[in-house]
């Protein structure tokens, strides 16, 4: 085996071992450099095919598939994918066909829900790529939620914050303080240097996370969103007495730790929860508030906060007499 062909076999391992774990833009670099040695490589062309199938660029998707069918004909993988890409791409129409119809019987709400949907950039990805692009985009938290908090002052309030992102980016306009942990060193590196001056970044391990050695105040605002074991997390922190616990926790995905929910309610929280859409995702989620009975403290701020594409009326049903 001649060194060209050593490298890129090392490479092409290389891709693999980050595709397998979900690591998808290294990945993605990794295959593209295998096909600058070897524009013939059925593996490479499929992979970076199913990176694109993944990420909804159907269209994408299928050239690599064909190119790599091309090849070789009876490449069972490539075909099997290709026919996935296309149906994906058949729904997709499908589903235009369907918005064109409820849009042309109601124009306005059509737009309305449009508009909506595109302020939240729901059509966007929310990923590691954003980060490293500085591209806009919301927490990965529900949007009733994020509505929720923009009616409270955190102006005197610290945020601790398990696993970072976008999140990290939003919640710091609008908290004094934000203690953020993250475990992934590609996201704390590629997030890092984009961060404001109120923002304390922490790169460490899930075990240091399950240890639960941050002190709490019950002033203090913690949202869990890391990637692991969450309610391992929760049974350690409900360890400490009450003065020492955040007397408002955000849990999302709550709809998933229903285990951590519950220790949550039998330690004396009461739960809040948001369902909705998030930036990025196509399916409802939800993100929960849990208040500490007797120990939480919520200000709402002075001027109310109405959502964009909400509307202020002057409400003779609002007056005292």
């Amino acid at each position: 085996m001649n060194n060209k062909n050593l490298d890129i076999t090392t490479i092409l391992e290389n891709a693999v071992l980050n595709h397998k774990k979900k690591k998808e833009l290294i990945a993605k670099d990794l295959y593209e450099k295998v096909l600058e040695l070897d524009p013939k490589n059925i593996v490479a062309l499929n992979n970076l095919g199913t990176i694109y199938l993944f990420s909804k660029k159907f269209e994408k998707a299928t050239e690599y598939f064909k190119k790599a069918i091309q090849i070789r004909s009876d490449y069972l993988d490539a075909k099997k994918n290709l026919q996935i890409a296309n149906e994906k791409i058949k729904e997709k129409n499908r589903i235009i066909d369907l918005w064109k119809q409820c849009v042309s019987i109601s124009p306005e709400k059509g737009l309305l829900v449009l508009d909506e949907f595109k302020t939240k950039n729901f059509f966007f990805d929310s990923n590691l790529s954003q980060i490293k692009e500085g591209s806009n985009q919301l927490p990965l938290l529900t949007w009733p939620l994020l509505d929720f908090l923009k009616t409270i002052d955190f102006s005197q309030v610290e945020l601790f914050e398990l696993g970072s992102g976008n999140s990290t980016l939003w919640l710091s306009k609008l908290f004094k303080k934000i203690e953020s942990y993250e475990t992934d060193k590609e996201w704390y590196e590629s997030l890092k240097d984009k961060l404001e001056n109120n923002v304390s970044y922490n790169l460490i391990s899930l075990d240091q996370i399950y240890e639960c050695h941050i002190k709490f105040q019950n002033e203090n605002w913690l949202l869990i969103d890391f990637a692991g074991k969450r309610t391992k997390f929760i049974k350690k922190l409900i360890e400490y007495p009450d003065n020492l616990l955040p007397g408002q926790i955000i849990l999302d995905n709550s709809e998933w730790y229903r285990n951590g929910a519950k220790l949550l309610d039998e330690r004396g929280y009461v739960e809040i929860p948001f369902y909705g859409f998030k930036s990025g995702e196509d399916e409802i989620s939800c993100s929960s508030v849990f208040l500490l009975k007797n120990n939480f403290k919520l200000k709402i701020l002075s001027e109310f906060f109405y959502p964009l594409n909400s509307k202020k009326i002057n409400n003779n049903w609002d007056t005292l007499d």
